[in-house]
C-alpha cells in the first residue's frame, strides 16, 4: 500500500497535478424566513391606488402571527386570522375584509410576488421594508360615541360632490360625533355595505350609482346609530 501512494504522489508531481481536498457544499439558496414589515401598492380594478402594509412576527414558539395596515389613511388595524408559510409560499386570511393573499418569496428574501384576492383576484407584490424605507402608518381613527336608544337618526346636512379623476385611494370613515366622511367611494358599494349584500345582487340602479364622490354626512344626533336605528 505504502508502494502505491508512493507511486501516486510521484506520477502527480510529474504531470503537475495538484490534488485539492473536497470542501463541503452550499446550499444554491438559503432558507429564508418571511418575518419582518412588507409593503406593496394595490391598484384596484375600477381604478386608484391602495398602500398595504403587512407585519408579520413570530412569537416565542416560533409561530407566525400578522397584521396589515392601510397606509393611505386612518382607519383600524385589519387583523390576519391565519398565516402559513411553507417552502416559500405565503398565505394569509384578512376575514374582516373578505380578503386573502398567496405570494412566494424571492430567493433573496427582499420580495413577495403574490395575488391580493378581494372579490377580484388583484396581483400584489410585497417588498421587505426597512427603517428607512418603512412607511408610515396613520395613528387609528378615535372611537366612536354610540348614538342614544331613544332617537331618531335623520341628516342634518350632506354634501355630495364628484371624485377628481386623478382621486388615490378609497375609503369610510365615521368621527367621533357620527360624521361620515366617505373618499373616493361608488354610492353601489356604500348601498351594499349598509344593507349587508354585495354589489351584484343590486339591481335596477341607474348607471351613475357607479361613478365616484365624496361625500359628507352630518347626522342631526351625536353619535354612531346602532343597526335598529337604521
Amino acid at each position: 500500500m505504502q508502494n502505491r501512494v508512493s507511486l501516486f504522489t510521484l506520477a502527480t508531481a510529474l504531470v503537475g497535478i495538484t490534488v485539492l481536498p473536497l470542501k463541503s457544499q452550499t446550499p444554491s439558496v438559503q432558507k429564508q424566513d418571511v418575518a419582518g414589515t412588507w409593503q406593496g401598492t394595490l391598484t384596484r380594478p375600477e381604478g386608484g391606488t391602495i398602500r398595504l402594509v403587512a407585519k408579520i412576527s413570530r412569537d416565542t414558539n416560533g409561530a407566525l402571527n400578522a397584521t396589515a395596515y392601510n397606509a393611505d389613511r386612518s382607519a383600524p388595524a385589519i387583523p390576519v386570522s391565519a398565516i402559513s408559510f411553507q417552502g416559500l409560499t405565503l398565505r394569509m386570511t384578512l376575514p374582516t375584509i373578505n380578503a386573502t393573499y398567496d405570494g412566494r418569496l424571492s430567493s433573496d428574501g427582499n420580495l413577495i410576488a403574490g395575488t391580493f384576492t378581494q372579490a377580484s383576484a388583484m396581483p400584489l407584490n410585497l417588498v421587505r421594508a426597512t427603517p428607512q424605507t418603512a412607511w408610515t402608518i396613520p395613528d387609528p381613527p378615535i372611537a366612536v360615541r354610540a348614538m342614544e336608544n331613544d332617537v331618531t337618526p335623520g341628516i342634518e346636512v350632506a354634501t355630495i360632490r364628484p371624485s377628481r379623476p386623478d382621486a388615490q385611494g378609497s375609503g369610510v370613515l365615521v368621527g367621533p360625533s357620527g360624521v361620515l366622511t366617505a373618499t373616493n367611494i361608488s354610492l353601489d358599494v356604500l348601498i351594499a355595505s349598509a344593507y349587508g349584500v354585495d354589489q351584484r345582487q343590486i339591481s335596477g340602479a341607474p348607471s351613475w350609482v357607479e361613478s365616484y364622490f365624496d361625500i359628507t354626512i352630518k347626522p342631526d344626533h351625536e353619535g354612531v346609530p346602532n343597526q335598529a336605528q337604521g
